[in-house]
This record gives C-alpha cells, structure tokens and sequence, in this order.
C-alpha cells in the first residue's frame, strides 16, 4: 500500500486518536498502522465496506439473486417468444408486446453486469471497483453473448436483417447456461430434491427440452413452407394460409413430431430435402438420447425399489435352498418387508457416504436425525446440545420383531431403552396381563440402572420396534375395506373410459346400480381418511390426533380424492357432447387413488405372498404390461370420444375429418376394438393422417405419449430382465473373472478344474449372493431362530443332535465353524495330535489305514450326519486312522478348545460321546485281531 508521508501522518493521527485500547497502543509508528490497516482490509468486513463505497453488487446477494430470477425468467420467455413471432409477426400482438419488455429487461441486465462485483480469474479474489468489473467483463466471453442475446429486435420493422439478428439470439441458451449456475438456483435445485427425487426432476427438464426442440423445428417448417409458397410442387402442408394462428402452429408442430418420429415425407425440393434429412437425424439422436436418459432416469427411480427385491430375492433364495420352516421363512420375510428393514440399505449406503462429513457437521447432521425422538423424551429437554450430542454417540440402534421379550422380569438391569418407533407392552410375569404401554419417545429400564435392582415386569415388543440402547452392545388396516374399494376403484378406473363414449351408467340399469356403490364408497372413504391414523414421513411414528390428520390429508390427497368421488351418478342423462357429460373428465383423478390404494398394508402383504410363489421381476413385468394396456384403453376411448364430438360438432359443416375405422350403426365392441387398433396404431409411431387442428393435438400427443412410453418399457424391460437374471449372471461372471484371471497365472489345468469345480459347486453357488450379509441385519431372536431352521435337517441326520435341547444345538452350531474341502483331500492325517472336531453337513469321506508296506485299508465310510475326531480328543492321544474326502464336502469344525468346554458343561453329550468312542474301540479291537494287530482310533 503506497502513501505519502503526510497521508501517512493522517491516517496514524486519525487512527491512534480514536483507540481507546490500553496505553501502549499511542507507541505504534505511522508504518505500523498503515500495515495493520492493509491487513484489515482483507478481511470480510472491510471487502463489504470497499464494495458498499463503490456501490457494487453482490453477486450472491439478495437483490441479485431475485434478479437473476426475473432474468431467467425472461430468458425462458423469450426462448418461447422469439421464434412465435419469426413466424407469425404482429398477428400474435400480446406476443410482441412480451419481446419488447424482455428487450428492455435484458438490456438492464447488460447494465447490471458493469456494477456487479465478479470474481477475479486468476487470484479468485471479488473485485469490487467498477473500472476493474468493467474491464474484467467486457474481456470475458459473458459479455459477448450479452450482448448478442440482447439485440433488441422487438422494435426493428420486419426485415430480412431482423429474421437474421433473430436466428442470432439463438445464443441466449448459453446465457440460460450460465444463469442457471448461479448460486439462487442450486439453492432452490437442493431444496427442491428434498421435495422431489432428482431422477424426477432431471425427467422433466429433459422433457422440456424436447418439446422446446420441436418447437423450434415446427416453427423453422413453418418458415419453410412460407419461403416456398409460390413453389408449384412442394410437400403436403397440414394447414392453410386462411387458418387461425393456433391451427398453423398446432399443423407445423405436428410435422415436427411427425418427421421426428421416423416417419416417410414425400420431398420436392433441396430446402425440404435438407430440412427432412436434417429433421430426421436429429430425431433419431434425440430419440436416442430420451430413450437412453429416460432408462437410467427411471432406473435411478427404481433403484431402491430393485435392490430391496434383490435382497429379498437372495434371502428367499438361501432360505429355499436351506429348506427352512414355513413360520420361519414367513416371518424373515416380514421382517425385510418392514419399513425397518427396507430402509436399512438405503440407511448403510448413505452413512457411508456421509462418513467424509467434517465432524462438526457430523455431528450436528446427528442431533438433527433424531431430533424428533429426542423432542418426545421428557429428559433430554433438559440437557444441553453438547450433552444431547454426547449421548447419541454412545447410543446403539436396536430392532425387534413383536412378541420378542427385551428385558425378562427377574434379570438385573443392564441397559436403558429409548423407543424411536414402534409399541412397548409391559406385561405381568404370572398372570402375562399387560398392565401398560410404551408409546415412541418414552424410555424404560433407568430406574434399575439407578438403583442396581432386577426387573419386576416382563418387557415386550408389541410391534416392529427400533430403540436406542445406552451401554450395551405396524400398524393394523381395515384389510376388508382396502380390498373392497380397491375392487370398486379397479372397476371405475376400467368403466370410467367406457361410460364417457358409451353411457354405460345411463343405458345400462345394472351399470347405473353399480356406479351408485362406487360413488357412495369413494365418499364414505373421504370420511374415513379423516379419522384415519398416518405415518410421519420423518418419524415413522403413529399420528393419531384429529387435528393433525385432517391438516395433513388436506395437504396431501383431499383433492384428488373429492375430485374422483363427484358423484356423477345424481347427474340427468344427458348426450355424449353435453357439458354435464363431460364433466365426468374430472373423475380420472380416481387413477390417483388407485396408486395411493396400492401402498396399503393389505396389498403389501400379497405382494409379499406372491413374491415367493413368483419372481419379483415377473410381478413388475406383469404391472408394467397391465399399465401400458390401461394407457391404451384411454387413449382408444380419448380416440373414440373425440371422433363423435368432432362428427357432431362440425355436423353438416363442410370440413374434411379423418375416416373412424367403425360406423355408427355398430356395436360397442366393434366401436371399442376400431378405436383399440387406432390407439396402437398412434402408439407405434405412426400417423392417422389427421385433417384438423383437434386431429393434429391428438396425434402429436400421442406420438410424444408413444415415445415416453415405449421408452420407459423398452428401459425398464430391459432392466427386469438383468433383475430376472441377475444372480445367474453374477455367478456366470464370477466364474468368467476367475478362469481368466487363472489363465493369466498360468495355473495348472488340474488346479484351474479344481477352483472351477468349487465354484460351480452348490455351496459357492448359495455363497455368491452374500446372502449372509443382507441375513446379518436381522433382529438377534430372529437370526437365532434362522440358524436353528437351516440346519433342522442336519440336526435330524447327527443322532447325538437328537439329545441335546434347542438352546444347546444352537450354542453348539454357532461355535463351529464351515469348513469346505475338496474331492481327494486329507482331512485329518494319521500320527497327529488332536485338534477338532468334525461333523459332516455334506459330501462322503473314508477313514483308511496305510500300512508299511504301502497298501492301505478302507476302515470305513462316512456320510452326511456322520462325524469324526471325538475318540482321539477324549482320550487326548494322536490320531491313527487318514480321513480322506471321496466327494465335494461341507464339513463343521468344532475346535479341540471349545469342544472341551461344551463337553464340560453338557454331561448328555459327553455321555453319549464316551459311548461312540467305546463302540469305536470295540469295533477297532475287532479289526485288530482279524486284520492288524493295531487299535485304529478316528
């Protein structure tokens, strides 16, 4: 910072006469306070003074904000605006009175540029002088584009030179680029997607974007066919010069979508050739793009959904393959079928992303997810948010399933509970009546904490429950009811179609009887909803006050559903043109209840069912075919409908209309199947050929309805098929990966055989789909319970199994260990120590002795339930007998340490083990004297 010495004298003066700071700050040199005063003006503060002092704005700040949206807003306009009045001129007045004031906003924007404050290239610092805002603008390209974009042709008269700085202004998509990076809109993006799923919305800005772009190619047809007017041959133009405004575009929009789609045009001349050629290419590639984008978007829609089914699929698959008990599997698959349960995929994959959080925003992100279970504790309120925070690290999250017993009367305490979701039910331990309930927010188990005694009462789950555990490592439906509206709700989303072209409910009096059940339904489930309990979207907990029930459903569904259940049925018979008739229209929000009747329990729960009687890619498939179907059916009957009004609207009036397939002496299922075949037709991409404006509407629309569809079937189509397969294709490329990999080892073809032979095997098959990771966020009982089923047919082959109580099997199982060997590998080799012992789940293994003269003798055979190894640890002398595998075997290993120890406690299978081991003796004694001379211990 440069200074003369008198500015320096000043500003040392000015300084040191307004401190009020202790004595020794007078001491300080001029040089000194003009260095302190440099770094000050590095800081925030004095930057926000520099820039108030020379007026600049803040890029970020709210003014700029509020009017980068206006700008953004304008530049929207005019990218509608702009090619309407290439086109049309001054015959759309009220579009040319719109170009003039985006013409004078944009320019106010070029304006506004020079005196807000930008970011240096080079440093990043914000400059804030406007020489230097100046100077950086009108060298970046920003400002060319500017200024382009803002060429005010709304008051140029009608030129050649005006259509050409029009095409020019083309570049303000760059501007809509740019604007849209600003800071208000990622901001309003973010707290958008908290609304709405991202996919979602990026689908509906590709969707803008592609019916922006047929804008632009039916207005550049429609210049076309102007620049050949006086051509004597030219190609067929769906309009005349003596039709509205509205007629033109709708003609010239249809073209668009009509060449778009693949469809053949008749040529004449190079302008038409080129605009075709060109046309179609870009079709074709936006085609691609939309179908292509609109896969993955749909797939990104999907992807809870399909990994949650994949998870279900692989744990139904495993509990299949393991035979398990019904009650067992059924309950396992009610439990990943819980909200619980479905969320806690989603709740893993999103931890691990946020575990790079700095920690302070981590553990802020913390108290503000069980900020609302927190709120409904009466202690915590008493806590600071530092206290609350320090708890909740130390927390752990539990989930049981109903009925599971979480503190047992008579057991001394030793954790505190805090229910987040679900019932608790304290129950008396002699006469098990419940003397009181737990509700989320309540907590229980602090009072023996606090005074060291046991339990008197018996704590159970009475639902589907998530706690938080402090030191230690659903909702009933009226079933009947949802079936029976979901029965009238699939009959009127079937009838409603067919009663506005036919007038089922007014000709037909079993019809009419039929409608009166649905209206009265509809309405009497209004009612109901409002005195019907919710589920908090963040909580999950039970909402069960009136008040905040009604609220809630008059945020959500009370629209939709009041419009679908207009009682229709009190209206006169009336003709199919008629108002009255029409305003039936309204009643297709019922498609809306539909889906929201869909989430109920009672469907949830035969979905379930189904899904283990058929594949969960199957269902979706049939969903999805039965959707594409229904979409036919409204469009035939949208076809049907509009065919008949158009015929007795223009009536005698000589206007060319487009032939229906039908004549009005047939029979409504010949009507239906002509008008069937028409919505086909439109949605295979091809033309009806339309003759009017209305004809137009419809088939463009069902050409952009033809395009989204097909897309979003071929697209999820394609992904139900990986789904259907995917565990085929996962265990077909495991083996691909490791043969590959082995080839490129060099590995010994007896060795590859070998690997490849385990991983064919059934066991790497079951392995492969980590089935054991998704089964490890089961409740403790849960798993307790699956682990006792997958081995009841093992524990039925083993006989000393057969002795032992459940709790003894399991503790039994769960210490041994898996353990896979190959065809021809020594299990246990004769003359060393004791080490494990071995049970058989699968395969064949013989114990043989080898001899010194090299020959060797089969002792005996063992199959699956059999074991091996006991004699030699109880009497804790080296083996004598070679275990060897004849087959692929799955074996359970129980070390020589923990097998003391069970046999220690367990005095039934010592017993019967010292008893196997005295057969075994026995029988080796026999074989001694007719063949060795030598005992032969296993």
């Amino acid at each position: 910072m440069a200074a003369s010495a008198l500015d320096t004298a000043r500003i040392s003066g000015a300084f040191l006469g307004s401190t009020r700071g202790p004595r020794t700050n007078l001491n300080k040199t001029a040089v000194e306070v003009v260095e302190e005063i440099a770094v000050m003006q590095t800081n925030d503060f004095s930057t926000m003074a520099v820039q108030q002092k020379a007026r600049a704005l803040d890029p970020d700040g709210v003014v700029k904000q509020r009017w980068d949206c206006v700008v953004l807003a304008t530049a929207l306009i005019f990218c509608v605006a702009m090619p309407l009045n290439m086109c049309f001129g001054d015959l759309l007045f009220a579009n040319s009175v719109l170009l003039t004031v985006v013409d004078i906003i944009l320019a106010a924007d070029v304006a506004i540029a020079f005196f807000t404050a930008r970011l240096h290239p080079v440093s990043r610092s914000l400059v804030v002088d406007p020489r230097a805002i100046a100077k950086l603008y009108v060298c970046s390209g920003d400002f060319w584009v500017d200024i382009i974009s803002s060429i005010p042709t709304a008051f140029m008269d009608d030129s050649s030179l005006k259509k050409t700085l029009q095409a020019l202004r083309c570049v303000m998509f760059l501007r809509i680029s740019w604007l849209a990076n600003a800071t208000v809109f990622s901001t309003f993006a973010i707290r958008l997607s908290l609304l709405i799923p991202t996919a979602a919305l990026r689908l509906f800005k590709l969707a803008i974007g592609y019916w922006c772009l047929h804008h632009y190619l039916g207005c550049i047809y429609y210049q076309i066919v102007l620049y050949e007017g006086n051509a004597t041959t030219t190609w067929v133009v769906p309009f005349t010069t003596s039709d509205s405004v509205g007629d033109q575009y709708l003609g010239a929009m249809y073209m668009a979508f009509f060449i778009t789609s693949g469809s053949s045009v008749r040529t004449h001349t190079m302008a038409e050739t080129v605009f075709t050629t060109t046309t179609l290419a870009i079709g074709m590639f936006a085609n691609a793009c939309i179908f292509g984008i609109g896969t993955n978007l749909f797939q990104q829609l999907q992807q809870a959904q399909d990994t949650e089914a994949y998870h279900r699929e692989c744990v139904g698959q495993f509990l299949e393959q393991a035979d398990v008990d019904d009650s067992i599997h059924s309950s396992i698959m009610a439990f990943y079928s819980s909200p619980l349960a479905i969320a806690e995929p989603q709740r893993a994959q999103a931890s691990t992303a946020l575990q790079d959080l700095p920690d302070r925003l981590g553990f802020q992100l913390q108290y503000h997810l069980h900020h609302a279970t927190l709120a409904k504790a009466t202690f915590f309120r008493l806590l600071s948010q530092e206290q609350v925070l320090a708890l909740l690290l130390v927390l752990k999250e539990v989930l049981v399933v109903p009925g599971e017993l979480i503190v047992k009367a008579g057991e001394p305490a030793h954790a505190f509970y805090l229910i987040e979701r679900g019932t608790i039910e304290l129950v008396d331990p002699v006469t098990h009546i419940v003397l009181g309930e737990l509700e989320p927010g309540e907590f229980f188990g602090e009072i023996g904490l606090l005074h060291n005694t046991a339990s008197s009462l018996n704590v159970v789950a009475a639902s589907y429950c998530k706690l938080h555990v402090l030191y230690k490592v659903d909702f009933l439906a009226l079933m009947g009811w949802d079936v029976a509206l979901a029965v009238c709700t699939t009959y009127y989303v079937l009838l409603l179609p067919l009663d506005l072209c036919f007038l089922l409910t007014t000709t037909e009096p079993v019809m009419q009887f039929l409608q009166v059940i649905v209206d009265v339904s509809f309405i009497l489930e209004v009612l109901l909803l409002f005195r019907t309990s919710i589920l908090d979207p963040m909580t999950r907990d039970d909402i069960v006050e009136p008040m905040a029930i009604a609220a809630s459903y008059c945020r959500g569904w009370l629209v939709t559903d009041l419009l679908s259940a207009l009682p229709t049925s009190l209206l006169p018979a009336s003709d199919l043109a008629t108002t009255a008739h029409l305003v039936k229209l309204v009643r297709v929000t019922v498609v809306c209840r539909a889906l929201r009747l869909s989430k109920a329990l009672v469907f949830e729960k035969c979905m379930l069912w189904l899904s283990r009687r058929v594949h969960p890619s199957s269902l979706r498939l049939s969903k999805l075919v039965s959707m594409y179907l229904l979409l036919h059916h409204y469009l035939a009957c949208l076809y049907y409908l509009m065919t008949v009004v158009e015929q007795e609207y223009y009536g005698d009036a000589e206007v060319e209309l487009w032939d229906p397939l039908f004549d009005t002496n047939d029979s409504r299922v010949d009507k239906y199947v002509a008008s069937f075949f028409q919505a086909a037709t439109v949605m295979g991409a091809y033309t009806l050929r339309p003759k009017t404006s209305v004809e137009r509407l419809f088939t463009a629309f069902g050409l952009v309805v033809a395009i989204v569809a097909n897309s979003c079937l071929f697209g999820v189509v394609a992904t139900l098929l990986e789904a259907r397969s995917r565990l085929e294709d996962e265990h077909y490329n495991h083996l691909v990966t490791i043969s590959k990999h082995m080839q490129e080892c060099h590995i010994d073809d007896d060795i590859q055989r070998q690997v490849l032979e385990f991983y064919d095997s059934a066991w790497a098959i079951e392995n492969a789909h980590h089935a054991d990771v998704t089964l490890s966020t089961l409740p403790d009982k849960l798993e307790l319970s699956l682990r006792y089923h997958v081995h009841a047919n093992f524990v039925q082959q083993v006989p000393f199994l057969r002795c032992l109580e459940p709790e003894s099997i399991l503790e039994l199982l769960t210490s041994m260990e898996d353990v896979v060997v190959l065809k021809d590998d020594l299990v246990v080799r004769a003359g060393e120590p004791p080490r494990a012992f071995y049970l058989i789940d699968a395969g064949i293994v013989e114990a043989y002795e080898v001899f010194h003269d090299g020959s060797t003798v089969v002792l005996s055979t063992l199959h699956a339930g059999h074991f091996f190894g006991e004699v030699s640890l109880i009497t804790n002398e080296p083996t004598t007998a070679n275990i060897r595998a004849l087959t692929f075997c799955r074996l359970k290993v129980l070390s020589k340490a923990t097998f003391d120890d069970i046999t220690k406690e367990n005095t039934t299978l010592r017993a019967y083990l010292r008893q196997c081991k005295n057969l075994r003796l026995n029988k080796s004694a026999r074989f001694k004297v007719n063949h060795t001379g030598r005992n032969i211990w296993l």
